[in-house]
């Protein structure tokens, strides 16, 4: 009797470990890795970004004080006044 029950309680342990401890940690481990490659993504972009905007910013100090940028901002607005 002590045999079967040893047998049925090993049974259950089996099926507990490959039913559902093993999907757990693969899916654990999948997920981790996923949100690692996510991250390294966002900081590569964010490298970039940044090395944009401090070429873009090296590019403005470089003009000079007295040149006009690429736009016009003061000829850009056009007063609207509403006609009744």
């Amino acid at each position: 009797m002590t045999y079967v029950l040893w047998a049925v309680l090993a049974f259950i342990l089996y099926r507990f470990v490959t039913g559902f401890l093993i999907p757990v940690v693969r899916t654990t481990s999948q997920v981790k890795k996923q949100f690692n490659a996510m991250r390294q993504q966002m900081e590569q972009a964010q490298q970039q970004y940044q090395q944009q905007a401090q070429g873009a910013q090296a590019s403005q100090s470089s003009n000079a004080p007295g040149t006009k940028g690429k736009y016009d901002i003061e000829g850009e607005y056009i007063p609207f006044e509403d006609v009744k």
